[in-house]
């Protein structure tokens, strides 16, 4: 669920803009070994922040710090099959890398190798951004 993303850190579409999920934890409430209801302070928010299973209580609240949403969402998905083409196509996707990893783009893109029936997956999504 939610927790355990946020607690694992948590990374999705918006990643390079906004950090990870735990990086938008401000607050928690816990349970502690004792049974006692705690207010995390720095060193708690801290360890929660990316601790996963390792952190020593249960959280019970969170507080996060929310953003706006994107307008619109477009995506572009190209699959295909594994031949002679398939290493230029990942050749050309991996030399745009630092390009599409700029923070203040609004580009998602993963490519996805495929074993069974072997194929290529090259996805590119972009948040707000017109087509």
């Amino acid at each position: 669920g939610a927790s355990g993303l946020i607690l694992g850190c948590g990374r999705g579409l918006s990643a390079f803009r906004r950090g990870l999920a735990c990086d938008s934890l401000t607050s928690f409430e816990y349970v502690n070994a004792k049974g006692e209801l705690r207010i995390a302070d720095e060193d708690m928010l801290w360890m929660a922040k990316g601790g996963g299973g390792q952190f020593p209580g249960m959280v019970t609240q969170m507080t996060l710090q929310a953003y706006d949403m994107p307008t619109e969402v477009h995506e572009s998905l190209c699959k295909f099959p594994v031949d002679s083409n398939t290493h230029k196509v990942i050749s050309t996707w991996l030399s745009r890398c630092d390009e599409m990893s700029n923070p203040n783009r609004k580009v998602y893109t993963v490519v996805s190798w495929w074993s069974r029936p072997q194929s290529v997956e090259v996805a590119i999504k972009c948040l707000g951004c017109n087509p």
